[in-house]
C-alpha cells in the first residue's frame, strides 16, 4: 500500500534539474554557464592523476613534453592551480620518501 502511495508521489513531482549551479538563477544563463566550467576541476584531477602515474612509471621526455602540452590547453587559472597541485605533490612526495613526519 505505501509502495504504491510512494511511487504515485514520485510520478506527481516535477522533474529536478540533474546537477544545479552553485551559482543559482540571479546571473544569465551563459555567465553561469561560465562560472560553472571554471570552476569545474575534473579536468585538473585528471591531470594530477596522470602526474602521479608518470612519476611511477619513470617516463620518457616525450611523456613528460606530452603532458604539458596538455596542459597549456587548460585555461590560465587551472593552469595555475594544477602547477600549485603538482607542487605540492612534488613535496609530499619527497617529504614521504625521506622519512620526514608532518
Amino acid at each position: 500500500m505505501f509502495g504504491n502511495l510512494f511511487r504515485k508521489k514520485q510520478a506527481e513531482a516535477p522533474p529536478q534539474d540533474p546537477e544545479p549551479s552553485p551559482f543559482g538563477e540571479a546571473i544569465s544563463p551563459t555567465l553561469r554557464g561560465t562560472l560553472d566550467d571554471l570552476f569545474d576541476t575534473r579536468p585538473i584531477q585528471n591531470l594530477i592523476a596522470e602526474y602521479a602515474e608518470l612519476q611511477r612509471i619513470n617516463p620518457t621526455a616525450e611523456d613528460i613534453d606530452a603532458f604539458w602540452m596538455k596542459v597549456e590547453l587548460l585555461p590560465a587559472y587551472h593552469q595555475k592551480l594544477l602547477r600549485r597541485a603538482i607542487r605540492h605533490f612534488d613535496e609530499t612526495v619527497a617529504r614521504l620518501t625521506s622519512g620526514e613526519k608532518g
